[in-house]
């Protein structure tokens, strides 16, 4: 602990505690998709296995307590207001003493979702195992909150091979990473995104190691087996080894150009070290008749888009180009698009930074609108400080590919998956959620725009940075608790 540097520290009990209020004020289910991610992990726990197999979805105890936690018995009520009172936690005790854990397991999309998440939150599943399942569950959230931690400090590290030793700059991108209210709200609930994003952040700062200082056989092995560990945590990290590839790629020619003789075996362990668990997952996935990236829904008589469909090409083309422009008059209107014309801005934009619940909880509008421009001002500054970098012949443009290569290969895989749903069932699957794996891109940004100001004004900018993101946390928060609790 010695050798962790003084801002770091205080910036990590920040996050912490921030995430242990997200883990409480929130209630039981009202992380998305919540009570199947519960279930993944009671199915490896109770059953032995992973679920696909069993006679209902949830099982009769998850099944009381998410009625219970609903308010009144009803099952689709999705955003409803707890009983907040002594009486009915001692008749949830009375009732759900004997309830059977087992019988859950069937098959839902997230049970394609690879185990590593699971397992990992099988640690305080067990760990609680004497108390209640709504014990269960919040030591599952308390422990998935600890992976904030590995995110925060994964994107001081990413600075520091970026900008150097440069505290105020590793704090200005490890504040924006570990206080941003969704990469938190996330984190502290049951929900593998919590370990994407924090894959994600330490697999940038070792792309970036490599591509600095060349590819060795620890760094090498490091990278290749957390790319290797995220595609088995989700579906999603196979847009991210494209990128790792390229790092490893590069770290290693320029290895090679220094004479090293052990640049071969360095790139072949650190193949070695992606192919071990993502092979081990593959062959598995096989094994049991599972997709080893989730499954778009199928209808009767209706064909899955594919990209060697020059059709699906082009109408995929069309559907991105609208999904952030307007229509030029050569294309077609895509029709699931059709009347939304904003919704870059009402998906990666609001419910990327703020909303909670089931999306429903927001903050007012004026708030989103401040924190675009705060946005595209960040986006601007890290662009002229890349630019300003290479005039100065400072920038490395490996390592500004293997970041933009990571968000595109992500970016184009999402919205693909979402123009898969809209193309089939006419339904929209993106969330800002999703693209938070690249909040670290984000964080880089920040502190990009941090080094354009005179060196006596960045750390004054910094904490107004921290003030403001403390802010926005604690507003966050209040508009959780006035939804549950008021």
């Amino acid at each position: 602990m010695r050798a962790v540097p003084a801002p770091l520290a205080a910036l990590l009990g920040v996050v912490l505690l921030l995430g242990v209020a997200w883990a409480l004020v929130v209630p039981p289910f009202q992380v998305p998709d919540e009570a199947v991610h519960v279930q993944y992990t009671q199915s490896i726990v109770a059953r032995g296995e992973l679920p696909g197999k069993g006679r209902g979805v949830l099982s009769t105890q998850e099944g009381f307590a998410l009625v219970t936690a609903q308010n009144g018995g009803i099952r689709n009520n999705m955003f409803p207001k707890p009983e907040w009172s002594e009486r009915a936690f001692h008749r949830w005790e009375r009732q759900a003493r004997d309830l059977p854990d087992d019988d859950g397991g069937a098959y839902f999309p997230q049970s394609e979702n690879p185990p590593l998440y699971y397992l990992y939150e099988a640690i305080p599943y067990v760990a609680a195992g004497g108390g209640s399942f709504f014990d269960r569950m919040h030591a599952m959230r308390l422990w998935s909150a600890l992976l904030l931690l590995v995110t925060t400090t994964g994107a001081w590290l990413l600075a520091g091979e970026v900008f150097g030793r440069d505290r105020v700059l590793q704090l200005a991108t490890a504040g924006l990473v570990g206080l941003q209210p969704m990469v938190t709200f996330i984190s502290a609930g049951v929900n593998p995104d919590a370990g994407i994003v924090a894959f994600w952040t330490v697999a940038f700062w070792l792309g970036a190691r490599v591509l600095r200082r060349g590819l060795t056989l620890r760094d090498g092995v490091a990278l290749g087996l957390v790319v290797g560990l995220a595609v088995t945590e989700k579906a999603t990290s196979w847009a991210l080894v494209p990128a790792a590839l390229l790092a490893a790629v590069v770290g290693w020619r320029r290895v090679r150009a220094r004479g090293d003789a052990g640049a071969g075996r360095a790139l072949g362990a650190t193949l070695a070290a992606f192919a071990l668990p993502a092979g081990a997952w593959v062959v598995t996935a096989a094994a049991l008749g599972r997709g080893v990236t989730n499954h778009a829904p199928d209808r009767a008589g209706v064909s899955t888009p594919s990209l060697t469909s020059l059709h699906s090409l082009r109408e995929f083309a069309s559907y991105v180009w609208q999904y952030y422009l307007p229509k030029l008059p050569f294309q077609d209107r895509y029709a699931p698009l059709l009347g939304d014309t904003s919704r870059f801005y009402t998906t990666w934009h609001e419910t990327g930074w703020a909303a909670f619940g089931w999306l429903e909880v927001r903050l007012p509008d004026w708030a989103y609108s401040v924190l675009g421009i705060a946005s595209a001002l960040a986006i601007l500054g890290g662009v002229a400080a890349i630019v300003r970098a290479d005039r100065r012949r400072r920038a490395d443009p490996a390592t500004v590919g293997f970041l933009l290569l990571a968000a595109l290969g992500l970016m184009l895989a999402l919205h693909w998956v979402d123009y898969t749903y809209l193309t089939i069932a006419r339904h929209a699957v993106e969330q800002g959620r999703y693209i938070l794996p690249l909040v670290a891109i984000g964080g880089l940004a920040v502190a990009g725009s941090v080094s354009l100001l005179r060196r006596r004004w960045r750390a004054p900018a910094v904490g107004i940075l921290i003030a403001g993101l403390l802010t926005l946390q604690l507003a966050s928060l209040a508009v959780t608790a006035e939804r549950y609790f008021a």
